[in-house]
């Protein structure tokens, strides 16, 4: 049988990504809390990213309730996926008895922020980026100004994998030759996002977030216990199928969690993809706290900092709160947002993911 659903051959083989370059490879707005921070884990968020619902009827969600956990990040993995070249991170969490007094305090690091020399800059490819029955060139954006070196003609990009590829840029801002090679090696489609990073003066490298669906939710809302994953089901998508995490391993985090409420301390696992476009299911306690302490309510005016579908920019988004769940069910998703510059478009969001405008 094939190995669908498995973890991108196995974390141990993954490549190992310096968290700054992966922090560009991820996209902005992907925050992860440093190892040994202490944080709330969110057992719905951590079932979205699965590549199927996982199978919870056989758990005691009254022992879960409301789903998320106070643990330890005991360590964080930065990888990329060695056959689509993707980022995705690794988790190791140990769960904190829950009967011990709340702590008050994390660690939290946006590695865009850092002063370690990257510049990069994203492109979001189109059909003529990525023609292969013609001359094929890639338009550059002015930021790439900042990564190609002046005086570079030829020059040499290494991918996540250590191999090294050649590409010329031509006068005008273009790539040419080469570029025709990498998109066949590299099987890229138009509404892939290309990232080229650059380490201080020296070495380029590069990396891809594969083209999907908007956020990709299971259909419905699965009435099982107090686990639910509300949203539009992906229509089929399977490029990046394989790179899910497995819902078994959801199931057993769960099983644990329910097993080991009243006491004791063990660790598991959890992977993250943000090319899936999902929230970060491991947040820092004081960021949750500081966003369960504000007044949420129908009609509140709220905003949020996101990127603009098929182009390479973020912009502030403004909507109305719809719905607040009860507290009782826990504070993944509890606000429903009805965005005034989106058609028709409703979202269940995060407290911490949104501001009051």
């Amino acid at each position: 049988m094939a190995n669908k659903g498995k973890a991108p051959a196995a974390v141990g083989q993954a490549p190992v990504v310096h968290p700054q370059i992966w922090s560009a490879l991820a996209g902005e707005g992907v925050n992860i809390p440093t190892a040994g921070a202490v944080v709330y884990y969110f057992l719905k968020g951590h079932a979205e990213q699965a590549y199927s619902p996982p199978a919870f009827s056989s758990i005691n969600f009254r022992e879960l309730l409301p789903c998320y956990f106070i643990c330890r990040l005991s360590s964080v993995g930065y990888h990329a996926d060695p056959n689509t070249e993707e980022p995705f991170a690794s988790f190791t969490l140990t769960a904190i008895s829950q009967n011990q007094t709340n702590p008050t305090f994390t660690s939290f690091t946006s590695f865009a922020d850092g002063d370690g020399g990257i510049a990069y800059f994203e492109k979001t490819l189109t059909k003529n980026d990525v023609a292969q029955n013609s001359i094929a060139f890639l338009d550059l954006p002015d930021e790439a100004k900042e990564v190609f070196l002046q005086q570079e003609i030829e020059f040499t990009v290494f991918d996540v994998n250590g191999r090294r590829w050649k590409l010329h840029r031509i006068e005008g801002g273009l790539l040419s030759g080469g570029w025709k090679n990498f998109v066949y090696h590299k099987m890229l489609a138009a509404g892939d996002v290309v990232v080229f990073v650059r380490v201080g003066a020296g070495t380029l490298f590069f990396g891809c977030r594969r083209s999907s669906s908007d956020a990709t939710y299971f259909p419905g809302f699965m009435k099982v216990g107090c686990i639910g994953v509300r949203g539009q089901s992906s229509s089929g998508f399977t490029r990046d199928l394989k790179q899910r995490v497995p819902p078994e391993t959801v199931v057993e985090a769960a099983r644990r969690l329910a097993a080991d409420s009243n006491g004791g301390e063990w660790e598991f696992e959890g992977l993250f993809y943000p090319e899936m476009k999902l929230p970060v299911y491991v947040v820092g306690v004081e960021v949750v706290q500081e966003a369960m302490r504000k007044p949420w309510r129908i009609g509140l005016k709220v905003q949020a900092f996101r990127e603009v579908q098929g182009e390479d920019k973020r912009k502030w988004f403004f909507g109305t709160v719809a719905g607040v769940a009860p507290m009782e069910t826990g504070p993944w998703r509890m606000l429903e947002v009805n965005w005034d510059t989106i058609p028709c478009r409703t979202t269940y969001e995060n407290p911490w993911d949104v501001e009051i405008a």
